[in-house]
């Protein structure tokens, strides 16, 4: 009989025991740990990436890693804290990687303001009159 405790409602398996099923052959049991922990690892993991895409891709990801590697969890902290954290780590990466590729467009985008104004690369008048004189002054040498 299932007891009620803190962490599950009244009726609700503990998370060693969903695993227990996965690992004994029962692959339909681990939904049960996805429809748990969907919605709360979805919203922690928004809160780093601030995208509803990436987020889902992040969870489904974190949820496949941990299916992947569930013969390497051990009991000895929560499977939620194993979950919440391999999502925080490939979030974490998303970020990094973000980072690494960000690139700025060099052509402004009227919408949304961004993109980058380039120094003009032109002469400026008063460069360009000390150029002919420059150039003057040489053809006279020369001459």
């Amino acid at each position: 009989m299932l007891m009620a405790n803190s962490r599950y409602g009244l009726g609700e398996q503990p998370d060693v025991e969903i695993l227990a099923e996965v690992s004994a052959g029962d692959i339909d049991a681990y939904g049960k740990i996805v429809r748990r922990y969907q919605g709360r690892l979805y919203n922690f993991v928004f809160r780093f990436v601030s995208d509803r895409e990436t987020a889902e891709d992040i969870v489904q990801e974190a949820f496949l890693r941990a299916f992947g590697k569930r013969e390497e969890y051990r009991a000895i902290a929560n499977f939620s804290t194993w979950l919440f954290t391999i999502a925080g780590n490939l979030a974490k990466s998303e970020l990094r990687r973000r980072k690494r590729w960000r690139l700025f467009s060099l052509d402004r985008d009227e919408e949304s303001d961004t993109g980058m104004d380039l120094p003009d690369e032109s002469m400026r008048p008063d460069r360009m009159a000390e150029s002919s004189l420059d150039d003057v002054e040489i053809q006279n040498a020369m001459a």
